[in-house]
Formats: structure tokens, sequence, C-alpha cells
């Protein structure tokens, strides 16, 4: 009998608790739900009136003033509410109706008995909002009005209108994050719009954007660069890296990340990250290690291949080497000959407003050479390229930059043997050209570098092999 009791208890608390969960609306269906109502707006002196609720979900209601009384709080689906206004001087009620994450306004103007009734209401008053936004409140007025932002970023239409109720429009771009407010007035009366502008940029969790968004297996999404007649190419998200202890290659995930000093510590050992070069140093057999550091005549054996190019060969590093946040695989890659930089730089279609300098603050400002894609759109909230005057980049807009395809070489300096020098002031970029001649029976070895200078200068030059540069990686677009 006691078993027969134990197990009909578990029954009814199993039954009570599914019906429980039942009746009760879930969080999804408050989120989900639509919400609207019959009135928006309303002046009385006293009485009751009625307004409509369509709902397909749970809402509630509320009142901020106690004279505006409400026959009910809240319910399921479609319903009726009655409001019943109190008479007493004039004065403003705003009863509010929720839906999960939906709102909408009544704005009830309580008139005296023969007094002038004077009033400005809002059907909205404030709007937080990620990214660009536009939306469309009404303005009822006792009188002309008039409106006006203290942000040009916002824009409102019309600025003014006349007694009765208005649509207006307020509208802002995606942009900085920041807060505006519209004011209106009337002879008697002010109203506030206030807005707070979170820009749409995916962060990571230290808050800096995360870059890689926009990016496709290591290379900036969307953007080609024409290096030929007929040949374009995708560039890599950032400068090439590598760390010997765990023989990993990588590209940097911030467009402006340079490793610095820290390459002074290259060796087979250094369990660091690098990025600044020998020529040709894939890590291909016994001597061509990106460790590498040599720098004497003797040592051209131990970069490259003697007096051949290494575009698409095995001292290629991104054609011999996996690059991990680069598609994981070989022959993906490749370096660019010192003909096609000069066809990027010099030759293609608008070439000489295709290029610039520039600096990027993250709290560091970084100097850098700025690419622009074949196809360019300048985005309206970042500042454009100065022939004259670099401009300086806030993470955010350098964000949007590369979103339209703009790629940035950082200043990473240059290393010769372990000393690094000129980091954040010249950039030096491996191409993948050789450079080689007898003259008078002597041998001459070198290999073609774009570098860039402090003095804004801009060439393609043969340098020793054995310098430590940086290295960007293409690929062919198909």
């Amino acid at each position: 009998m006691k078993r027969i009791l134990a197990l009909l208890s578990v029954f009814l608390l199993v039954f009570a608790t599914s019906c429980k969960k039942n009746d009760e609306p879930s969080n999804s269906d408050q989120k989900d739900a639509t919400l609207s109502i019959s009135l928006d707006f309303k002046v009385i002196t006293s009485g009751s009136f009625d307004v409509d609720v369509t709902c397909s979900g749970l809402w509630k209601a509320e009142s901020d003033k106690s004279w505006a009384r409400l026959s009910i709080g809240g319910g399921v689906g479609d319903s009726q509410v009655t409001i019943t206004v109190d008479p007493g001087a004039q004065d403003y009620a705003i009863v509010t109706f929720t839906a999960g994450e939906l709102t909408a306004t009544l704005n009830i103007v309580r008139s005296s008995d023969g007094a002038d009734v004077t009033y400005l209401t809002l059907s909205s008053t404030n709007i937080y909002k990620r990214g660009s936004f536009s939306t469309t409140i009404k303005v009822n007025s006792s009188s002309q009005w008039t409106a006006s932002c203290d942000k040009n970023w916002v824009s409102v239409s019309p600025i003014m209108g006349q007694k009765g109720q208005t649509d207006v429009t307020i509208s802002f771009p995606d942009g900085e994050d920041g807060n505006a407010v519209v004011t209106f007035m009337n002879v008697t009366n002010t109203a506030k719009y206030e807005i707070t502008r979170r820009n749409d940029i995916p962060r990571l969790a230290d808050g800096m954007p995360d870059f890689t968004t926009l990016t496709e297996n290591g290379r900036v999404s969307g953007s080609t660069f024409s290096v030929a007649t007929n040949r374009k190419v995708y560039f890599a998200m950032g400068n090439l890296q590598y760390n010997s202890m765990q023989n990993k290659w990588r590209f940097a995930e911030k467009p402006w990340e340079t490793i610095g000093e820290t390459n002074s510590g290259i060796s087979q050992y250094y369990n660091q990250w690098i990025d600044l070069f020998g020529w040709g140093t894939s890590g291909v057999g016994s001597f061509n290690v990106p460790w590498q550091k040599a720098s004497s005549g003797e040592a051209m054996a131990l970069y490259g291949d003697f007096d051949k190019d290494i575009v698409k060969t095995d001292k290629d590093w991104g054609y011999y080497n996996a690059i991990s946040n680069g598609g994981n695989a070989k022959a993906l890659w490749r370096t660019m000959t010192s003909d096609e930089w000069n066809y990027l730089l010099n030759q293609r279609a608008n070439a000489a407003n295709r290029r610039g300098f520039a600096f990027i603050d993250d709290n560091d400002k970084r100097y850098g050479l700025v690419l622009l894609p074949d196809t360019w759109q300048q985005p309206s909230n970042a500042p454009a390229l100065n022939p004259t005057t670099p401009p300086t980049y806030t993470v955010e807009q350098w964000y949007r930059m590369m979103k339209a395809g703009a790629v940035f070489l950082p200043a990473a300096g240059q290393r010769y043997s372990s000393g690094v020098s000129k980091v954040n002031v010249e950039g030096h970029y491996w191409t993948g050209s050789v450079y080689y001649k007898v003259k008078n029976g002597e041998y001459y070895f070198g290999a073609y570098q774009v570098q860039f200078l402090n003095t804004r200068a801009l060439t393609v030059e043969n340098i020793a092999r054995w310098y430590g540069c940086s290295v960007r990686l293409v690929q062919n677009v198909k």
C-alpha cells in the first residue's frame, strides 16, 4: 500500500509540474512576440477609453502616473485595456506596453477644465542600436514645433511641423560609439529623443575588433589587386610569423602587428615568434632555415637558390609550408615577384591613388603602407589617404577600411644578424625575385625587396639576402 501511495505522489507531482510548464509562456515566446496598440496618443480631461492590444504572446502594461489607471496589467494574446483618467491639473502620463524585447508607448495628456491644452509628446523617447539605424516616430504637438540634434551624424526629417501629429524619421549610419539627443520644442514644451549608438564591429574578449571576421582562410575577403595585365591576387591578412620550437607558421591576426625587437633572439631553440627572415629561408633542407642569421659573402648559399627566383619553389615560405591560419596546407600561398610589385605600385589603373602611408593607433601609433584594391569605395566613417599628410586611423576605422578591402603593411623594421632596427620607421618586404650578376669576375648575389622609409619613399631595390625582412604572401585569383 505504501508503494502505491508513493507512486501516486510521484505521478501527481510530475502531472502538476508539466501542467505548470504548459500554462506559462516561455521566454522564447516573449522574445518572438509581435506587439501593436490601437492608440498612441490621447488628450482627455477625465473619463475612460479603450486600447486594443494585438500580441502573439505574453504582454505587460504599466502607467507611470497613478491618475491613469489600467483595467488589466497584462495578458496573453489579443486583449483590450480600459484606461481611466482621474480629473486634475494638466499633466502627462506614459503607458508602456512590452512583449519580450518589443515596446509600444501611449502618451496621455490630461487637460484641466477651461484651460488651454499645451503638449509635446513623442511615441518613442530613446534608442540603443548597433550599426546603422532608421526609425519613424510620431510627434504630437499643441502648436508649431522644431527639432534639432547635438550631433551631426544624426539625420532628422522633417525638422519642423505644425499642430497635430507628424511622422518624423530619425536615422544615423554605422560609426564610432556615441550618444546624441534630438530636442523637440514648441512654444511651451520640450521633448527629447535620446540615441545611444554602438558600432557593429565584432569584438575579441579584450575589446579589440576581431579582424579575422574579415578574412577567408587567412586572406582579406573580397579584395583583389592587379599585379600584371591579366593577373590579380589576394593579400594575406597580416605578416608571416614563425616559431621554431613549435615549428609553426602563421599570419599576424592584427594588420599592424609586428614582432619588433623580439626578433633579436632568433635561433633554432627560440620559443618566441619571429617575423624578419633572410631571403628564401622556408625551412627546406639543412641550410634555408627560418632562424638563419649568418651574414657574410660565404653564407649566400644559406639563402635562396643561387641565381634563381624562389616564387612557387621549395624556398618560397608560403608555397613550401602550411600556414596554420591560412588554410593549413602547402602550396596555397606565394611571394610576389619584383615585376609584380612594380606593376601593383606604379602601373595598374589609378596606381598613384591606390597606395599611401598611414598610422593605425592602438594606443601606440603604427606606421605603414596602405594598399587599396582595384575597386575601391571609401568608407564614409574613416579618413581617406592623403598624399601629403598620412591619416591616423583608430582600430575601428581601420576595421572599416579593411572591410572595404584595404591592406596595411606595417613598418616592421629590419634585422641584421641579431640586431633589429628601424621598427615603426621603415618597412622592408621581400619579393621572390633574385638579384644576381657577374662583374669583372666578381659574383654579386642579392634579392629584391620593397622598401618604404620615414621619408615616404617607396621603391623596389636589391639588398643582401642575409638581411631579415618582412614577408607578406599572396594568393592568385582564379
